[in-house]
């Protein structure tokens, strides 16, 4: 049984004979007689009887109808949907000509320029602008002012004035000294970390809760100290004398770069932070157009996670 004998069937009802039904449906009046008896013949029941020149429907056939008229309902409305749906990623696809994207410090370490490159060549016609912004509130701040159209910030925002979008989740990680205790140690454990500062950078400033809260559930305490990754001296006195560690959000495989040597630990798989970014929009067009740019960065960021897996496992082929 298909759609195809459920629509002969309906349109043998409505004209009660072969000829006009092929007419209406563009097929041969031998099409549509062959396809009801193909559809009786599966059923096992007689659909139409022939009084004259007028096919009536038989009881079974009377009994059938209502469930056919529902069966086809159905499809029609899926095709609907389907119809619609092609129409606004074409027109979506269209209209995606620049995206503007506000991106804190903590996740310069994947979204870089060669990601936008990877952008620009899949969506043709499509342009991703970045601009690095002091922390994740800038560019908050910029979105509801409309200066941008997706802000990615680290951290949960507790307003409902942005449409949350989770990019994915990856782990927090520990950039500390070459020389350092932790640096030697294949993965570090939170309570090694809490015997030593961190730096309370803006990097940190919007996973600052989600950090504490591990940490708290461990019944540890870490102590925080204010430091400037630019001023190198500063850097250099935390991180070799003071043993200090940054937390991060960059993968094992990133290289992580604030110009002094470091080392990059993994803290563990069940220390993660999930990673949402914002939009909103003022008008149906931007909304479509950042919607798409959403879809496109999502898809990106997919694929850079199983990346990034591949390369912690040493598995660089995939």
């Amino acid at each position: 049984m298909n759609v195809v004998q459920l629509q002969y069937f309906i349109k043998v009802f409505d004209y009660q004979n072969y000829s006009d039904a092929a007419t209406v449906l563009s097929v041969s009046p031998q099409a549509v007689s062959k396809g009801i008896r193909a559809l009786e013949s599966e059923l096992g029941l007689k659909l139409f009887e022939k009084r004259g020149s007028i096919l009536h429907l038989t009881n079974y056939g009377e009994e059938i109808l209502p469930i056919a008229l529902d069966v086809l309902a159905s499809v029609e409305g899926i095709q609907a949907y389907a119809q619609i749906t092609r129409e606004k990623i074409k027109i979506t696809q269209t209209r995606l000509t620049r995206v503007a994207v506000g991106l804190a410090p903590i996740l310069a370490s994947w979204f870089n320029q060669p990601t936008l490159n990877r952008l620009s060549k899949k969506y043709k016609g499509g342009k991703f602008t970045v601009s690095r912004y002091d922390d994740g509130g800038t560019c908050l701040s910029l979105l509801l002012d409309r200066q941008i159209d997706i802000a990615i910030v680290a951290g949960q925002v507790d307003t409902n004035l942005f449409e949350s979008h989770f990019l994915l989740n990856a782990e927090v990680n520990l950039l500390v000294e070459s020389s350092h205790p932790l640096a030697s140690r294949a993965t570090a454990n939170l309570n090694a970390v809490a015997r030593y500062p961190i730096a309370n950078t803006c990097d940190i400033r919007y996973c600052r809760k989600r950090i504490n809260s591990v940490f708290n559930h461990l019944g540890l305490s870490p102590s925080y100290e204010n430091i400037n990754l630019a001023d190198q001296q500063n850097l250099s006195d935390f991180l070799i004398h003071k043993h200090g560690i940054i937390l991060t959000i960059a993968s094992q495989a990133s290289q992580f770069r604030i110009g002094y040597p470091a080392k990059i630990v993994c803290l563990g798989e069940q220390d993660r932070i999930s990673i949402p970014f914002y939009c909103v929009s003022n008008s149906n067009d931007t909304q479509a157009q950042t919607h798409h740019a959403i879809s496109c960065i999502q898809l990106e960021a997919r694929q850079l996670s199983r990346c990034l897996k591949s390369a912690e496992r040493g598995d660089l082929s995939s």
